[in-house]
């Protein structure tokens, strides 16, 4: 989707009119965007996009989304950041491509966290990566970007939550339909790349990270619990 101008102004004289206003706009932090009226309507159709074909785009429509309420001119000009990169990466595709047999699939699930990534609240996000792979099949099934309901303090107190997030949205929920699809008991293979989250889940100890059950409502001892049985196969990513 693009942005163009509705009225009979030029589309040079519009683009400048416009790139003008945002710019004035964001030396007054004070007040309300511009764009605030139309900035859900453009954010949710760019977030339906971005859900089938472009799952690079899920962290910053999300994050801009929780502005909604509070927007203001510097939320004007991320907007036109985000519109700016759609069109000039509309040639950009995910692809997926499969050459193996089902008794060779299974399905793979990455999950990651951004340790305070949010400049105002600190809070963090996490995000997750389903896909069926193989020899030589890789196919993406499911991405999210969620921002963590709470204040991380360190960075594998934030991939724990992530993890959390990833295992109970879309990786356990979804062995059961691969259970059906591939007729056979399925593995599923979680990929994370910090060693002391996974040396928690391996072991079951946080003597650091009590807190966690209170404050993001995680508990480590399901996690534990979960990677030990047999349909779950942890591997360290770098």
């Amino acid at each position: 989707m693009l942005l163009q101008p509705t009225s009979s102004v030029p589309r040079k004289a519009a683009n400048k009119s416009s790139t003008a206003d945002l710019a004035e706009g964001a030396g007054n932090q004070r007040g309300t965007g511009v764009l605030q009226p139309y900035a859900a309507k453009v954010l949710m159709k760019l977030l339906y996009g971005a859900r089938l074909a472009r799952f690079d785009l899920l962290r910053a429509i999300n994050h801009l989304a929780g502005y909604i309420t509070k927007w203001t001119p510097d939320c004007d000009a991320r907007l036109h950041r985000i519109m700016c990169y759609v069109h000039t990466s509309l040639h950009y595709r995910m692809i997926g491509w499969v050459g193996d047999k089902p008794k060779q699939l299974e399905p793979h699930l990455f999950a990651d966290a951004d340790f305070a990534g949010c400049p105002d609240s600190q809070r963090s996000t996490s995000g997750l990566h389903l896909a069926i792979r193989g020899p030589a099949t890789c196919f993406p099934i499911a991405g999210a970007s969620k921002r963590q309901t709470c204040v991380s303090h360190s960075t594998p107190e934030a991939e724990l939550v992530a993890a959390d997030f990833a295992l109970r949205s879309a990786g356990l929920p979804a062995l059961q339909l691969w259970d059906t699809l591939f007729e056979r008991d399925v593995c599923l293979v979680f990929h994370e790349d910090n060693q002391a989250m996974i040396r928690v889940c391996l072991t079951g100890r946080n003597p650091t990270m009590r807190h966690i059950g209170r404050t993001h409502r995680v508990s480590v001892a399901w996690m534990y619990g979960e990677f030990l049985t047999p349909v779950i196969k942890h591997v360290h990513e770098q």
